[in-house]
């Protein structure tokens, strides 16, 4: 990797690509500082749906299959694309609980909370942010049939989906689905 502008020694580079990563975590983490942003499971699902020339929406992830075979038997056997994007998810999150320590994973609400300040536990000049963000949880370019569909699947599962949220988060969402209230 070649860098046109000079960089001081104690420079960060910071690289997103979660599907190749999360494949190769266990040796990344432990050669590297790594960290994830997790997202509700149901705002997760929901987000990959709203991306037609997205992967995920077909309940594939390319990368990640090539990179781990067991995740590529495992979508193999799963006709419906929605269960396949939950087996992905649980995969995603599942690599992170196993592979990160926990306070290696930022939810993506106390981000949007905190105005970005969240991300001064790894890069201090955060704390100085003060960003005007706002979830994106309940999106209006999310299908609410759909939305009310996953969750109720969602809710059905244990495992790795719950890691690091827990049901009444997802219950909170599909209440605000199911109550019509506008999304951002």
């Amino acid at each position: 990797m070649t860098f046109e502008k000079r960089l001081s020694e104690n420079f960060t580079l910071a690289i997103k690509h979660p599907a190749a990563f999360a494949a190769l975590l266990e040796p990344l983490s432990k050669r590297f500082e790594c960290f994830a942003v997790v997202r509700n499971p149901l705002s997760t699902i929901s987000s990959w749906n709203s991306l037609e020339w997205l992967a995920l929406k077909d309940g594939h992830s390319p990368i990640s299959e090539k990179l781990d075979v067991d995740l590529a038997r495992v979508l193999a056997k799963e006709a419906d694309p929605i269960e396949r994007q939950i087996c992905i998810l649980e995969w995603f999150y599942d690599h992170f609980h196993r592979f990160l320590p926990e306070s290696a994973v930022i939810q993506y609400e106390e981000l949007i909370a905190s105005r970005a300040r969240e991300l001064a536990k790894y890069f201090p000049s955060a704390a100085e942010l003060e960003e005007d963000l706002s979830s994106r949880n309940v999106s209006k370019f999310y299908d609410r049939a759909l939305m009310t569909d996953i969750g109720q699947r969602l809710m059905k599962r244990d495992g790795p989906v719950w890691h690091f949220y827990t049901r009444p988060d997802v219950e909170s969402l599909l209440n605000e689905v199911g109550s019509g209230a506008p999304g951002s």
